[in-house]
């Protein structure tokens, strides 16, 4: 008994394809199973996930790189001789030097160097505005971005705290004797508690004096 579709031939090998191994495409042709493939990386196919090109069987991914590759030849040929140079012989520009170049307008890094190593005036261009500045506890520069200002005076952030016991205080909750910072708390044990009245001198916002 034979079976149905024996005498179907593989478009590929030329052989027959039986039945039970053959893939049947919607245009009709047989193939065996082993030979429909796709030609570029041999990954089986199926008749639903298919192209051919050429009558070459390819996956949809190497079916699309086929057709790029093969569009340039047909548009030169059907150019005149001038673009048909341009087509086949012109490079395809290269994105990364084209972002990796730097216009001419732009300085860069490199001669910004160059430029202030090589001028102290520059260089001396860049130094930041009220360094003259002192640290009333450490007599050292203050910057603007470290500063603490109380009463026109200058502070370090970390040089405004309570000299007894180092704890945090605020340009608007502080009390200073003689030039020396504390919180309240250390303040009111040292002096207010002993009685001696005649020395405090306590900081408070100007906002809530009467």
């Amino acid at each position: 008994m034979a079976f149905l579709g024996a005498h179907s031939i593989c478009k590929v090998c030329g052989r027959r394809a039986f039945f039970t191994e053959q893939v049947k495409t919607p245009g009709g042709d047989a193939f065996h199973r082993g030979c429909f493939l796709c030609k570029q990386c041999q990954k089986p196919l199926d008749a639903e996930n298919y192209a051919s090109v050429d009558g070459v069987l390819y996956c949809k991914l190497h079916a699309e790189q086929s057709d790029n590759i093969n569009s340039l030849p047909a548009a030169a040929a059907m150019a005149s001789p001038e673009q048909s140079a341009i087509l086949t012989k012109s490079p395809t520009p290269n994105l990364d030097d084209e972002l990796l170049a730097t216009p001419p307008s732009i300085p860069t890094i490199r001669k910004l160097q160059s430029e202030l190593s090589g001028s102290p005036r520059k260089a001396a261009s860049f130094k930041f505005l009220g360094t003259q500045e002192k640290c009333i506890t450490c007599s050292k520069t203050v910057y603007p971005l470290e500063k603490v200002s109380v009463e026109g005076s200058s502070y370090h952030k970390t040089c405004f705290k309570c000299l007894q016991g180092g704890c945090s205080i605020s340009p608007s909750n502080y009390a200073a004797m003689e030039g020396r910072l504390y919180c309240k708390h250390h303040f009111k044990q040292l002096f207010k508690e002993k009685g001696n009245y005649s020395q405090l001198l306590v900081k408070v916002p100007s906002s809530k004096l009467p």
